[in-house]
């Protein structure tokens, strides 16, 4: 959760321009729609806390951790249903002999199950909660490595982004992107790479401030704030996030499927966050010059940039994407008390 804070203090302060390995694929940049304020629903019981990582299921049910000094790196998701306004908290409780320390970054599958990236000091493990908020499955990772974001597809065969290392005499802290598949046990299937992930690590091996960060040596910031989402044909979109964001369809066999670049309208735009629904990937882009922000929405299938809006203030917490028309859920803040506010075209 602390990385997902960081991300959005420092996008403003990188710019990446990776070098793919192809071309990427460009088409006529669709002109802005204004965005405006449909709804906003108080939360309750969350006055004054710290925004964390956010997802949403395809009914636009709401994942959010909110930051608890109590609880650290082991501060639970909560999902909020708007429908009826019920919360229910995921609590990281022991499972069995194992005893976990905290976790990372979660993934809402396809039967809104949440699945999230934890540790204990045997390894890592993918930790799957049941409907009541209980651990309901833990799976060691059989792979030595820094993971990052984990992805669960239809079939239960997980895919795993991170980091590994890879020393050179130069650079003994440097490292190098992973992505792999996992079956339902945890036993790596296949390791494979992305496109643009050898100019990235290169870059950040570098020590590039755009990419990696001086305090933590071997980082590589495109990688590490990047998010996984379910596709909308059984695959998964793996994002980096860079500047453009990119974008990846990755089924469970591990080949990439497709591929997208999604830019802001100029360069003066920073990614803060991105969202998925579908084949559809939302990033949300600010200008502290400009002292505005927009959402760029890309279709990975198409390979096209769908459309593109503008925000009517400055919003950081996004929350959720949906389609179907387009909808866009944020964390805010009304009378002391945390609130969900959505904009629509």
């Amino acid at each position: 959760m602390r990385l997902r804070l960081i991300a959005v203090c420092c996008a403003l302060m990188f710019t990446v321009v990776p070098t793919a390995a192809e071309d990427p694929v460009r088409t006529e940049s669709p002109q802005r729609i204004s965005l405006q304020r449909t709804s906003l629903t108080q939360l309750p019981d969350l006055a004054g806390l710290g925004y964390g990582d956010s997802l949403c299921d395809s009914d636009g049910n709401l994942y959010y951790r909110v930051y608890d000094e109590s609880s650290g790196d082991a501060t639970p998701y909560r999902r909020f249903t708007p429908a009826d306004r019920k919360l229910l908290t995921f609590v990281l409780s022991n499972f069995g002999e194992k005893k976990f320390e905290g976790f990372t970054s979660g993934f809402v599958d396809a039967s809104s199950q949440i699945n999230v990236l934890a540790w204990s000091r045997e390894g890592w493990y993918v930790v799957t909660f049941d409907s009541k908020g209980a651990v309901k499955t833990a799976t060691k990772i059989a792979e030595k490595l820094q993971p990052a974001q984990l992805g669960v597809f239809p079939k239960g065969e997980i895919l795993i982004s991170g980091l590994k290392p890879a020393p050179t005499e130069e650079n003994r802290a440097a490292t190098k992107p992973f992505t792999g598949i996992f079956d339902s046990a945890g036993k790596l299937v296949r390791d494979f790479g992305l496109a643009d992930d050898e100019a990235l690590a290169t870059y950040a091996n570098r020590g590039d401030a755009r990419y990696s960060n001086p305090v933590y040596p071997g980082t590589n910031r495109a990688v590490s704030f990047g998010r996984i989402f379910p596709g909308a044909r059984e695959d998964l979109l793996v994002t980096r996030f860079s500047n453009p964001v990119l974008a990846y369809s990755v089924v469970a066999s591990g080949d990439v499927t497709g591929r997208l670049e999604i830019p802001a309208s100029d360069m003066e735009f920073q990614p803060i966050d991105v969202q998925a629904n579908g084949s559809r990937v939302a990033v949300l882009f600010e200008s502290a010059s400009k002292r505005e922000s927009e959402i760029v929405v890309g279709d990975v299938q198409t390979g096209e940039i769908v459309q593109r809006y503008v925000l009517p203030n400055r919003q950081v917490a996004f929350l959720c994407y949906q389609t179907g028309p387009d909808r866009f859920s944020f964390m805010a803040t009304k009378d002391g008390k945390r609130a969900v506010v959505q904009f629509a075209p």
